[in-house]
């Protein structure tokens, strides 16, 4: 039908009453007729808008087209497009831009056919339209994008949109998800079972194992994330927390589910990470204390109540921090490891051995085990410990002692057996290392008087407890005091006078020995000054050095600074070291003494014979004398194999062109004896007691009580 035939007769009352918004516009485009709901929506004073092109509504970029359009629809009336729905840009009188929608209609008026143009403002309706559409790209994109997994299924479960993360994340191709079930193709059939029962309970009604197991919570407006599994396409269970949300209409009705989910492996391996070394030792990867502790608790509880026993062992390698202070600690990380290593060879894989801190190893042996079984353990650790290893080019032996107690003859928590194996570990270093002892009530009674006086011996110094004496020491030759020997004493109050032998190893082990050492030597330089003023002749001042003071960085300071500020020439100063130091640190050694040296201090080995089996040493080092070991001495005369000793050794000294010194004189036979084999100097209780300064200071330096050995000069 024609626009003509449609046509009607145009009612200027109409258009005026009428709610919406309308004009005319004739043939020419020209506004004829507009109504105030027009005129309103436009922006235009009443009036303002008759006799308008149609166009100055419209957005100066449309003008043209419009117009063109325009008049090619009234020249031909057949093509004209009527009827409602035409979406348009308008133009208000402000020259704001805004959405419309109009309808045409062909009306009649008195100069012909018009177009009646009913308007409607459609800006809020686009502005929601537009809202609503950016809100759904903004959720695909999300929903794209997303690194968590996401599904949503509709209200029975099954898939309608997987989002890529999910498809990745569960080893699943593009689609391949889609309209399969969610529980089926997703959820572990027992997990789904455990969940339906518990919340079964919750609720007091039979739920299945199926979706509403996982969705009923949702349903119910409940939220809440679940530590889950979904099952991969390879059906390998993935951790994962997964979350489980209503999709609800604007009607508040259930039109589906979304489940979001995200990987737990990685979180779930950090945690295993975390706890692994919480309760494992970051060097070795043994069990650490407090894991030892807890499988000890458990095991205890265990026994309880049974004849089942329990041993515990501890085992501290002898040393250790001597070792580590000296070679650096790369190689005693290498040595730990070693020995970690080999108490786990030596026993069953089943034992739990943890390393307790510093060199300190527990083992714990669970099963019931008797004194036979323990022994056997414990020689074998000591044996596989002790193998002579190299490491860096040092030859090392490691010894371990090893304290064992036993559960419940000496104890029934943690901390009494862990206390008691600990005093019988310090009982074996306290007769003489390198071996086990299991623990008794006397050990206890020891320990208790080691830490007391351990305790006494760290005030030692600042209350001026300790002393020093001298023992002479004589050139068989001439009859003179040549030097003197320095002792270390210690009057405590209340107790007495403590034997060198109960203090210094704990001295050693608490590193005391430092300090104290370093005040013997300051004091003996001092005495040593006194001494040559008394004597009118040089007089050597003998001072033993331990270990640890060997191994100090800055021994050599030290010496020089004792020097210095006391006066005494460093020739008069004579260092005395133990062989046993030449086993394991004697390339470090060397340079150290090749140093004192230098300052012009003389260098004695003690106790010579007892210890390092290597005489290649004596030749290496800067070496002044040679002190044969008492024990020799005191046994030449009797002891073919003691004589042999004693005569190799000073021929060997006058071989090497350095001093010899017996020690342990006691008798004029023994002093004789070594007289005639050229041994030059003497030292024991034939010639002095060792006694304090004041009264070395009033004895005659030279021997009275006997006429010396002639000694051969050929």
């Amino acid at each position: 039908m024609s626009t003509i035939a449609m046509s009607r007769k145009f009612s200027p009352e109409l258009i005026a009453n009428a709610p919406n918004a309308m004009l005319v516009v004739d043939s020419t485009g020209a506004i004829v007729a507009v109504n105030s709901a027009a005129e309103h929506i436009f922006g235009y004073d009443p009036g303002q808008l008759s006799g308008e092109a149609v166009e100055v509504l419209l957005p100066a970029r449309f003008r043209a087209a419009h117009s063109l359009m325009r008049r090619g629809h009234m020249s031909n009336p057949e093509t004209r497009m009527m009827g409602s729905g035409r979406e348009l840009k308008g133009l208000r009188k402000d020259g704001s831009e805004f959405d419309v929608e109009v309808g045409l209609n062909a009306v009649s008026t008195p100069e012909g056919i018009a177009i009646l143009v009913a308007v409607t403002d459609i800006s809020s309706r686009k502005s929601a339209e537009h809202c609503e559409n950016a809100s759904k790209e903004l959720f695909n994109a999300i929903f794209r994008s997303s690194p968590f997994s996401i599904i949503t299924t509709d209200t029975a479960g099954e898939i309608i949109a997987v989002n890529p993360a999910a498809e990745r994340l569960l080893w699943y191709g593009e689609g391949e998800l889609l309209g399969k079930q969610f529980t089926e193709a997703l959820h572990d059939p027992q997990l789904l079972k455990q969940r339906a029962w518990q919340l079964s309970e919750e609720f007091g009604e039979r739920i299945g194992p199926g979706f509403d197991a996982i969705s009923r919570n949702a349903r119910l407006g409940i939220s809440e994330e679940i530590d889950w599994h979904y099952l991969r396409k390879d059906g390998t269970p993935l951790p994962v927390m997964l979350t489980i949300t209503a999709l609800r209409d604007l009607d508040n009705r259930i039109v589906g589910f979304l489940g979001m989910a995200y990987d737990l492996s990685e979180r779930r391996r950090a945690q295993q990470y975390i706890n692994h070394i919480a309760l494992h030792d970051e060097l070795t990867g043994l069990p650490n204390r407090t894991m030892l502790h807890n499988q000890l608790d458990r095991e205890i509880q265990r026994c309880r109540g049974t004849e089942t026993r329990l041993a515990v062992m501890l085992v501290d390698l002898d040393n250790f921090k001597r070792l580590n202070d000296s070679l650096g600690h790369n190689i005693g990380d290498q040595v730990l490891l070693h020995v970690a290593s080999e108490i786990k060879k030596s026993v069953d894989e089943d034992v739990l051995v943890a390393r307790m801190g510093g060199d300190e190893f527990a083992v714990l042996l669970p099963q019931e085990a008797g004194h036979e079984d323990l022994d056997r353990i414990a020689e074998t650790i000591i044996q596989n410990v002790s193998n002579p290893i190299t490491m860096a080019h040092h030859r090392l032996k490691i010894t371990p002692s090893i304290g064992i107690c036993l559960c419940p003859d000496h104890g029934e928590d943690v901390d009494t057996l862990v206390m008691r194996a600990e005093t019988a570990m310090y009982a074996a270093k306290g007769r003489g290392r390198c071996n086990y002892q299991v623990f008794t009530e006397f050990m206890a009674e020891q320990l208790n008087e080691r830490l007391e006086l351990e305790h006494a011996l760290q005030r030692a110094l600042e209350l001026e407890q300790f002393s020093l004496h001298y023992q002479s020491q004589v050139d068989i030759r001439t009859g003179q005091t040549v030097g003197v020997e320095t002792l270390l004493r210690w009057h405590l109050p209340g107790t007495g006078n403590i034997s060198p032998t109960r203090f210094i190893d704990i001295a050693e082990e608490s590193e005391l020995i430092l300090p104290i050492g370093e005040w013997v030597l300051r004091k003996a330089c001092e005495d040593g000054v006194l001494l040559q003023q008394r004597y009118g002749t040089p007089c050597v001042v003998a001072v033993n050095l331990s270990p640890r003071q060997l191994m100090q960085g800055n021994l050599v300071t030290v010496v020089a600074e004792a020097l210095n500020d006391s006066g005494l020439s460093p020739e008069l100063l004579e260092l005395e070291i133990t062989e046993n130091i030449f086993m394991h640190h004697a390339e470090e050694l060397q340079l150290t003494l090749q140093r004192i040296r230098e300052l012009g201090v003389r260098i004695a080995i003690d106790d010579f014979g007892t210890g390092y089996s290597s005489l290649s040493y004596i030749t290496r080092f800067p070496i002044d004398r040679i002190k044969i070991d008492l024990s020799f001495v005191q046994n030449m005369l009797t002891d073919p194999n003691c004589r042999a000793v004693t005569n190799a050794v000073i021929a060997m000294a006058h071989g090497l062109g350095v001093d010899v010194v017996a020690e342990g004189v006691e008798t004029r036979e023994q002093f004789e004896y070594l007289g005639q084999q050229n041994c030059t100097h003497g030292q024991g209780f034939l010639f002095a007691r060792p006694q304090p300064l004041e009264q070395l200071l009033l004895d005659d330096p030279t021997l009275s009580q006997f006429d010396t050995v002639q000694i051969s000069t050929h």
